[in-house]
């Protein structure tokens, strides 16, 4: 007997991680910062141990662009995989499942479908609302009421798992819409193996299964979600004959081209908005250095500098600044957060001085040139 396919319990294994990941991300730290937040209060987009204020909202929206053409990418070349695997949408249908309500108890089960629909939504919201403030601010509001605005997000999820489910996929979500512009011959999908169609039996397993209300043998539609319910159903059918899933996962040309024209444009827009992302970050400085006189006597074949200069932490920590001229120390000293100070530095040096400060924080170090004036 030909060994069935079992797509359901492998999507329920990534729904599972997604969960887990899902929940536990707000709470790990790295150097002492959050591996991701993003704080409303201070503004602030904290990622890996780093962050990136909102000031620099260009560099964040390049970042933007970026997700935004590899998503496309990843569209060009495996479809709507999103919908079917990853999306929080198809989730919460395998934690809510539709059931045939004509028979009886029908009020029984809307009860407890509301019921765990609401729960997940709150759950749901809870775990937004850990990624924009740590725990312990989220407990003091939550017990204080402060937060009430999450039982609007609650609300809005429940109308939607409850009352849309697929519908909400198939009627009102735009990727649904787009994909039809991003799809080519190439691009992976579901469907009935052209070699196979002629042996299907016309059980209809596979139209009753879809969450999407289509019939996947009539062709590609923009209504599949590629969840691959018809290819686990149409598996469990055709294996008691001995015979393979007539409908499962297949690119179009029944190649994988992933670097085809238009993929490969994309994939390079993609990685240069990467690239400018990375030059535009590297280029952000929260240490900010500004000078305010500066002076230089000629004395035995020596030039003395005198130079003040004021220096802003922007840092939401203190931090311990370091003068340099080229590898010389020249000072050093501490700079609360948030903290400006005024320095005055007197020095010797042969030629124009290289002079930067360096600042340090944790493990973490930034480099500032100096602006020198004549």
């Amino acid at each position: 007997m030909k060994r069935k396919t079992s797509y359901i319990s492998k999507r329920r294994a990534v729904y599972l991680i997604i969960v887990i990941l899902f929940f536990a991300l707000p709470f790990l730290r790295i150097n002492g910062l959050p591996f991701i937040r993003f704080d409303l209060s201070e503004m602030k987009i904290y990622f890996a141990g780093g962050f990136i204020s909102s000031s620099h909202i260009f560099t964040i929206l390049l970042v933007t662009f970026a997700l935004l053409f590899f998503f496309i990418y990843a569209t060009q070349v495996f479809g709507r995989i999103w919908c079917g695997w990853l999306c929080p949408q198809g989730l919460s249908l395998e934690i809510i499942p539709i059931k045939d309500t004509r028979k009886k108890k029908a009020g029984v089960y809307y009860f407890k479908r509301v019921s765990l629909a609401l729960l997940v939504a709150f759950l749901a919201v809870c775990g937004m609302i850990l990624y924009t403030m740590d725990f312990t601010a989220f407990i003091t509001r939550f017990s204080s009421g402060a937060i009430h605005i999450a039982w609007w997000f609650a609300a809005l999820f429940l109308f939607l798992f409850i009352l849309w489910g697929r519908k909400f996929c198939t009627t009102v979500c735009p990727y649904s819409m787009l994909q039809s512009i991003m799809f080519d011959n190439d691009t992976l999908r579901i469907g009935v193996f052209p070699e196979t169609f002629g042996e299907c039996i016309h059980c209809n397993i596979c139209a009753r299964v879809c969450p999407a209300g289509i019939d996947i043998r009539d062709g590609l539609s923009s209504k599949c979600v590629s969840c691959a319910a018809c290819v686990d159903a149409c598996s469990n059918v055709m294996a008691k004959k001995d015979k393979p899933s007539l409908v499962g996962y297949f690119f179009g040309g029944r190649k994988f081209r992933p670097f085809k024209v238009n993929k490969l444009i994309t994939l390079i827009v993609g990685l240069a908005f990467v690239g400018i992302s990375a030059v535009a970050f590297l280029g952000v400085k929260e240490l900010k250095v500004t000078m305010n006189s500066y002076n230089k006597t000629e004395a035995a074949g020596k030039t003395l500098y005198q130079l003040s200069i004021t220096l802003e932490n922007k840092y939401d920590e203190n931090i311990a600044v370091q003068l340099y001229n080229g590898e010389n120390l020249i000072t050093l000293f501490t700079l609360p957060t948030k903290d400006i100070k005024v320095v005055d530095i007197e020095f010797e040096a042969e030629g124009q001085p290289d002079l930067r400060a360096r600042a340090l924080r944790g493990r973490f170090e930034e480099w500032v040139a100096v602006p020198l004036k004549d």
